[in-house]
């Protein structure tokens, strides 16, 4: 599950910022990232989507703005995948860089409120219902306009999002730290886990990807990632039941719990539990009956 980077704005920045109105039957069912920020307000769809370390529900109305080199990925209910669906996944997307008017918004004092939303976008933000409003009249604006008066569109949406008082942040500061820092211990420690979860990892075998012993790791960890280990890798396993759940209906929980890496499916459910609030069962039957 290593996300992978994608180029967001095809036009070459050639203008300051990427508007795409799309309608497909799916979302790109891809974990990935990109050096752009990205606005998406969700017009029609639903799923589940992946942002950072943080799992969240999505449906029509969602209104999303994610960092620069944030992994996300937006993957939808089952239902949308099947060969009779009429289903259709509508959305309405900026991406733009950080210097996308060429200057420095810290720099601008009319920009400083701007700049300080961008600053706490690295980690995710989710915007309530009130905003989901305001934000959608101006994207559905941008559609029929020219580059210039499209700029101008935008930055009276980061406005909108700037002065927004109902935002909420998505994935862990300590998930976008370990991230950037590649070359860190604790970047080489996730990188591990994402491509090792579902088989047995012990708190060893991160300690010496970490070239530290055990109990100055597990301090180190939980120092950047306000979390231990074991919590840490039971959310990414868990994380991932929650998708397979919505894509594999033929599939049985044990099998799942498995394939996650849960050898033990007593464990599997109370893990579960502890982190959705609900059992797998109980998951299941809401999700078959649409009360997600």
């Amino acid at each position: 599950m290593k996300p992978q980077l994608l180029k967001r704005n095809r036009k070459d920045y050639l203008e300051s910022i990427s508007f795409q109105y799309v309608i497909a039957p799916h979302f790109l069912d891809l974990w990935h990232y990109h050096p752009e920020f990205e606005l998406v307000y969700v017009v029609r769809s639903a799923g589940t989507c992946f942002i950072g370390d943080a799992i969240e529900r999505f449906g029509a109305g969602t209104l999303m703005l994610l960092g620069s080199n944030l992994p996300h990925g937006w993957f939808n209910e089952p239902k949308y995948f099947r060969k009779d669906s009429k289903l259709k996944a509508e959305s309405m997307a900026v991406h733009f860089s950080m210097d996308f008017m060429q200057i420095s918004l810290k720099n601008v004092p009319e920009f400083q409120q701007i700049s300080q939303l961008l600053e706490r976008s690295k980690v995710g933000l989710l915007f309530s219902k009130e905003t989901q409003k305001q934000v959608c009249h101006l994207l559905k604006a941008m559609k029929n306009q020219d580059a210039f008066d499209r700029l101008l569109t935008f930055l009276q949406i980061l406005r909108c999002l700037s002065e927004a008082e109902d935002s909420r942040t998505l994935s862990s500061a300590g998930y976008v730290k370990m991230f950037r820092e590649t070359n860190d211990r604790l970047g080489r420690v996730h990188e591990y886990i994402m491509n090792n979860f579902n088989r047995d990892i012990s708190l060893m075998d991160v300690a010496d990807i970490a070239l530290m012993n055990k109990s100055a790791f597990c301090r180190y960890f939980k120092k950047v990632t306000k979390k231990s280990f074991s919590q840490y890798l039971n959310e990414i396993r868990i994380g991932y039941a929650c998708k397979l759940l919505q894509e594999r209906t033929d599939t049985t929980i044990s099998e799942i719990a498995f394939e996650v890496g849960y050898n033990n499916l007593s464990n599997f459910n109370r893990q579960f539990k502890i982190i959705t609030g609900y059992a797998p069962k109980a998951y299941l039957r809401c999700l078959t009956q649409g009360q997600f």
